[in-house]
């Protein structure tokens, strides 16, 4: 069981990140991409190179129990934030649907310049079958602050991570990227969605899955099923180590 969790990030670590040269790439981490890297070896090493955010209510939760105090930091108000960062930041978009993407960047521009928001269409292909070099450069070519990849756990990171390493090998000395893979965000915050997120109540409740249910059935009640039997390995394990 994978309960070493120290390495993630306090929102202290995200400012830091814009001082640094380079591409810094962020991913979430909830009970369905905790559950996954326990399991899969190359998406826990992807994980370890990267800054990693507490994405999840039941995972914060479950990180108290173990003793880690680490701050809540939901993906989708990460993004949210960063978009309305008083800060002139450019933002690319790739992954979803044209059309999705077409819609988050709607639903920002009020408080953007629409210049500063770009798609950048990508095909449904296989994780090797992206042509990373040509993608890197079309970023590059764009000078974003931040790339924001919506492909779903866990093809999302591994894109991003090898993406990462094409915009390292063809980015300049002075490049500042954060690339950052959030999943449904882009659903939650487009114009051309029907999908949106869950209300305050259900998040301070840690009810979203149960949003999400009402929202999207099939595809909520498998991946939770993924999830149920995993929190339940966690908590025996939890409950095993108080005990000794």
């Amino acid at each position: 069981m994978i309960i070493d969790l120290h390495w993630i990030c306090q929102k202290k670590n995200l400012e830091d990140i814009k001082y640094i040269n380079g591409v810094a790439p962020i991913y979430c981490l909830n009970m369905n991409t905790w559950s996954i890297l326990n399991n899969n070896r190359e998406y826990r090493e992807v994980y370890y190179r990267s800054y990693v955010i507490c994405d999840g209510f039941w995972v914060h939760k479950a990180l108290k129990l173990l003793g880690i105090k680490i701050e809540l930091i939901p993906g989708p108000s990460f993004l949210y934030e960063s978009f309305n960062s008083s800060d002139y930041k450019t933002h690319v978009l790739l992954g979803s649907t044209e059309e999705v993407a077409v819609g988050v960047k709607d639903f920002f521009k009020k408080n953007n310049d629409e210049n500063r928001i770009k798609i950048i269409p990508i095909p449904f292909v296989g994780i090797h079958d992206f042509n990373y070099q040509l993608i890197a450069q079309e970023i590059i070519s764009l000078n974003p602050d931040y790339a924001w990849i919506s492909l779903g756990a866990p093809r999302q990171e591994l894109f991003c991570d090898l993406l990462v390493r094409e915009l390292r090998v063809s980015a300049k000395t002075n490049t500042k990227i954060v690339v950052s893979a959030v999943g449904a965000a882009f659903d939650f915050y487009s114009t051309n969605s029907a999908i949106r997120r869950a209300p305050l109540i259900f998040r301070s409740l840690g009810l979203e899955w149960l949003w999400r249910i009402f929202k999207q059935p099939k595809k909520t009640i498998n991946r939770l099923g993924n999830e149920l039997f995993f929190v339940m390995k966690l908590l025996y394990f939890i409950l095993c180590r108080k005990l000794k």
